[in-house]
């Protein structure tokens, strides 16, 4: 089945967002179909890649409208702050992937309302649009396991962060813990936001770029030749009533068969995906992360948090996560 994929966002790599455009398209190519990813903007262009390297095309909002009026379509993703009014007219002809609510606007919600096709890949996600009059289905999000060759020259180290350095994502704590252990760091990876840089990290931490590598090569498998090099993988994401499911570096994490470290205030429940100690490790501040760097993790503990994470990443697998899409779109 064709299968259009529409992003409305002005970045195709290096955040979570375009990661799920190429993973739901690897999946969809898995399970058969034929997907085609579009990003949704003012000119029509060829030959623009998302992440991975898949291939994608640019095209204008009225190009857009007509295509997902004649095959099965999807919003994977929309700047809403910016792209609204193309997102609302394209609601009217497929669904959307709702990401996080910390960018809603009332106008989205209000077309949320209107069309009520509204997909969400964590549960507290579909909890917090019910509570504002939005039916939505939670889909986990999708993943496909590397493939390929996971050997690299990285240098092996204690610990790694992959994310888009920002608000969110709290690396002033992981950066606050390499001051407290510079022998046992946790090196982080990633694009930065400058806001959270100049207003936030290099205030509390000016020292941060002592172990901070820069933006990760944007090909296949390379999160997961990084995680293969350490020894921990540490997510510090907090955000406000969102929580307990994944975020893709902690599927990567698990894909590479390394323990997971989470911001305690992530898991909301203790009983969905993430859960201490059985699927992930948590910390609540600097000190804890540092003393998780610097004593490491038992071997009892770290083989039950492998086998753990090995049996949850396959709830994210094509042939669990497509026939859940393809029956959205169809209806």
């Amino acid at each position: 089945m064709r299968v259009l994929l529409f992003s409305l966002i002005q970045e195709t790599w290096g955040i979570g967002a375009a990661t799920f455009t190429s993973y739901l398209y690897q999946s969809l190519k898995k399970e058969g179909h034929d997907p085609m990813i579009f990003k949704v903007g003012t000119k029509r262009r060829k030959n623009i890649t998302f992440a991975f390297g898949i291939p994608a095309m640019a095209i204008p909002l009225q190009e857009a409208q007509a295509l997902a009026t004649a095959h099965p379509s999807l919003i994977t993703y929309a700047n809403v702050k910016t792209r609204g009014p193309e997102a609302y007219a394209l609601m009217r002809s497929c669904p959307i992937v709702f990401h996080d609510h910390n960018e809603a606007t009332a106008d989205q919600l209000d077309a949320m309302r209107k069309h009520q096709r509204v997909i969400v890949i964590r549960k507290p996600m579909r909890a917090w649009l019910a509570a504002r009059g939005v039916k939505a289905t939670f889909i986990p999000h999708p993943y496909v396991p590397y493939e390929g060759d996971r050997e690299s020259d990285h240098l092996h180290v204690r610990a790694r962060s992959i994310a888009f350095l920002n608000f969110r994502k709290h690396q002033e704590i992981i950066a606050e813990a390499n001051t407290l252990v510079p022998d046992q760091p946790c090196i982080m990876h990633g694009k930065v936001n400058r806001m959270f840089v100049h207003f936030k990290l290099s205030k509390m931490v000016p020292t941060w770029k002592d172990h901070y590598a820069g933006a990760f090569a944007d090909k296949p498998g390379e999160s997961i030749r990084l995680f293969a090099k350490c020894e921990l993988a540490v997510n510090l994401t907090k955000l406000k009533e969102d929580g307990d499911g994944t975020e893709y570096s902690m599927l990567e994490a698990w894909d590479a068969g390394v323990p997971l470290v989470v911001h305690r205030g992530w898991i909301l429940t203790g009983e969905d995906e993430i859960r201490e100690n059985q699927t992930a490790l948590a910390v609540e501040n600097a000190e804890e992360l540092a003393t998780l760097l610097r004593d490491g993790v038992s071997y009892g503990l770290r083989r039950r948090l492998v086998k753990n994470s090995k049996r949850q990443i396959k709830l994210h697998l094509p042939g669990v996560i497509v026939p859940q899409y393809v029956y959205r779109l169809s209806r």
